[in-house]
């Protein structure tokens, strides 16, 4: 593998990632879907994607102080739900959002 060939496929899969994320709130909060979305560049580079299933990672959380506080994790991959959570745990949410809500968000992965 070229190192061209493997710096698009990551680039692709960060770009999965980032398309998921944003529709992954559905109606119930686009900004904070947005916001969320624009934060989340993860390396994908380490982890093997399951060929025939989809992987993914859940989560529910609450917004306060700007951080987000995880309530709840389901993953497919140990791996996915580690990056995912790192970036969640260090991410600054810009916008008041209710303190007392809790989100829903499922990220999805797939190979391309």
């Amino acid at each position: 593998m070229s190192f061209k060939t493997y710096d698009l496929k990551k680039l692709a899969l960060l770009l999965v990632m980032g398309l998921v994320a944003l529709s992954s709130f559905g109606g119930n909060n686009p900004e904070l879907s947005e916001e969320i979305s624009e934060g989340m560049n993860i390396d994908l580079s380490t982890v093997e994607l399951n060929e025939y299933e989809e992987d993914f990672v859940e989560v529910t959380f609450r917004v306060i102080n700007g951080q987000i506080k995880i309530q709840g994790l389901k993953a497919t991959q140990y791996e996915l739900k580690r990056l995912v959570v790192k970036k969640l745990i260090t991410m600054r949410i810009k916008s008041d959002y209710e303190a007392g809500k809790i989100y829903r968000c499922r990220f999805t992965f797939e190979k391309v």
